[in-house]
């Protein structure tokens, strides 16, 4: 490949989670009509379906809700997971899908769950997606029509499921099921698909409170002078922690393990990852020790009880907030207050484990969801040894690229990869690589291209565990799956826009800002459809966006409006 596609002097996607490009050759597995089958239909298998569309491939999506596509943005159907103040942790810029901006203006910077539901009512229109969106359909099974094959086809068994369009939780019935060959299989099911995790605690059988795990949280109307207890210190924690703060009489937040708190706002309001997400900044997934020092959100947390950071930078998870001004307000009022892990549950409280006794009418299981069994429905002998558990116990995957099978090719497992940025984007460049590879575009991997990346990958899992086992930096391993594609951005070198002992030379033409976005504006996956293989049709509609729309942070004026806590009044 050559050194203009891997991109310029000065820069160079490398990492454990990036890898080397694969050294087998070029083969079609996939002719153009070859059929393909998604399971899932939130962002990441609408955005997978659209994609296969165009490179001249039959593709079907299976969505097991009734109620439509959009997948755990939705708050109602058996899929459903969004409570009624959910809204991005990625601001609009970086969430939006690489071909199609947002067409309308969002309530805010970070967009609500129902304006998700909206974009992609819009986006499936607008790409004539419908027909080939199967709702109401589960997949059941996905087994090789040839064990050990890797070009196998796929006997995908589908399950016409029960109407759940007045069902919020509980399990939907099975009416009829059917099996269909299909010549390759993309997974999008996602990382919040699987079995909700509620650990077996002691003394749980006499608590006589309200106990449920967040994918049954909504809203906060039932918990009007409650004492709540939230268990675990995730986004999803913080957002639940905050929303039920208003009517409850007392919010405390058990921590196992304490992140690196940051807002997903900068103090003028706008968002962070318009300077985080950019080739011209270290693409981690830590923050460093002195910024958290003078991070004054992150000391309100840790003089609000919060347990001290126990582990090096590498190893420290991060908690997003949204509304930081309000998550500093309850903290101050003593509102909200945290500690140490649940040692025990009593009949109207818990003890933690530094023996102090917690008031607790409600506990909400903020522990995420077991990844083993997102993927139920893959064949035993295909499942085999794809998730592992590290030292800590975190799951982590056996993929080639963090997306591949390792023995098949016609099998993608989109999505799993936890990162900084917009997990469904992450997915859609996954699919797209995989794509790329299978209709003849990318080199095939060799059984040893594939043993060499998950030794190396499984090796570094110490160093990272727990918290960024499944982990990869967003900026770094994008560009390394569109270098292998030919559609990474072409670049100027990081020196044109370097002074020493000064910041970076600021852009003086159109020409300079557009160049200039490229290295220090968010990266977003329309740098992706700038050139190459599926290219957008207009470039120079698609150079103005990157050169009006993506300024770096450090040059955005603060926008017009703030986030706010409360649903848009109008859709």
């Amino acid at each position: 490949m050559s050194s203009e596609a891997r991109g310029p002097k000065g820069y160079d996607p490398k990492g454990t989670d990036v890898g080397r490009p694969p050294s087998g050759e070029k083969r079609e597995v996939l002719k153009v009509g070859s059929r393909v089958a998604i399971v899932g239909g939130g962002c990441c298998g609408i955005y997978t379906l659209k994609m296969l569309l165009a490179m001249g491939l039959e593709a079907d999506v299976y969505e097991q809700s009734h109620v439509g596509p959009g997948g755990v943005w939705r708050g109602e159907g058996s899929c459903g997971l969004a409570y009624d103040t959910l809204r991005t942790n990625s601001s609009e810029v970086t969430t939006t899908a690489p071909d199609f901006p947002f067409p309308f203006e969002p309530s805010s910077p970070f967009p609500h769950h129902s304006e998700i539901l909206r974009y992609i009512a819009i986006y499936v229109q607008k790409f004539n997606l419908s027909e080939h969106i199967k709702l109401g359909r589960r997949v059941v099974s996905v087994s090789p029509e040839a064990e050990g094959n890797r070009d196998t086809r796929w006997l995908v068994t589908v399950a016409t499921t029960q109407d759940d369009r007045a069902n919020t939780t509980k399990p939907v019935g099975v009416e009829k099921t059917e099996e269909i060959v299909y010549d390759a299989v993309f997974t999008c099911t996602g990382q919040f698909s699987g079995k909700p995790v509620v650990p077996d605690m002691k003394g749980m059988e006499c608590f006589t409170g309200m106990a449920i795990h967040s994918s049954q949280y909504r809203n906060n109307k039932c918990f009007k002078g409650k004492n709540v207890v939230v268990v675990g210190i995730g986004n999803s924690a913080l957002d639940i922690a905050l929303d039920t703060s208003a009517p409850a009489k007392s919010v405390f937040i058990a921590v196992r393990r304490s992140p690196a708190i940051l807002s997903v706002e900068d103090d003028r309001g706008a968002p962070i990852d318009r300077w985080l997400l950019t080739r011209g900044t270290p693409s981690q997934p830590h923050i460093g020790a002195g910024a958290l020092k003078e991070s004054k959100l992150h000391q309100a947390f840790l003089n609000a009880g919060m347990p001290p950071l126990n582990a090096k930078p590498e190893k420290v998870g991060v908690g997003m907030v949204k509304n930081a001004p309000a998550f500093l307000r309850i903290l101050e009022e003593k509102k909200l207050r945290l500690g140490p892990s649940i040692a025990q549950f009593n009949a109207n409280s818990v003890t933690l484990i530094d023996g102090r006794e917690i008031p607790c009418d409600v506990v909400v299981f903020c522990t995420g969801y077991d990844l083993s069994s997102s993927l139920r429905f893959l064949a035993p002998s295909v499942a085999k040894d794809i998730v592992k558990t590290s030292p800590s116990g975190q799951a982590y995957v056996n993929l080639y690229k963090m997306c591949l099978h390792p023995s098949y090719l016609t099998l993608c497992l989109c999505g799993l990869a936890t990162t900084n940025a917009n997990e469904a984007l992450v997915g859609e460049m996954q699919a797209r690589w995989t794509a790329s590879m299978l209709r003849g575009r990318v080199r095939t991997p060799t059984p040893q291209d594939i043993s060499t990346y998950i030794r190396e990958r499984e090796s570094l899992i110490h160093s990272v565990d727990p918290y960024h086992a499944r982990f990869v930096r967003y900026v770094a391993y994008m560009d390394s799956l569109a270098s292998d594609i030919g559609c990474l951005p072409h670049i100027t070198p990081k020196e044109a826009w370097l002074r020493k002992g000064l910041p970076p030379r600021p852009p003086t033409t159109e020409d300079d800002l557009y160049n200039y976005n490229l290295h220090f504006g968010p990266v977003v996956g329309l740098h992706w459809r700038l050139n190459g293989p599926d290219a957008w049709e207009d470039f120079e509609k698609a150079r103005e966006w990157v050169s009006k729309k993506l300024t770096p942070g450090l040059y955005t004026a603060p926008p017009k409006k703030r986030l706010t806590w409360e649903p848009p009044a109008k859709l």
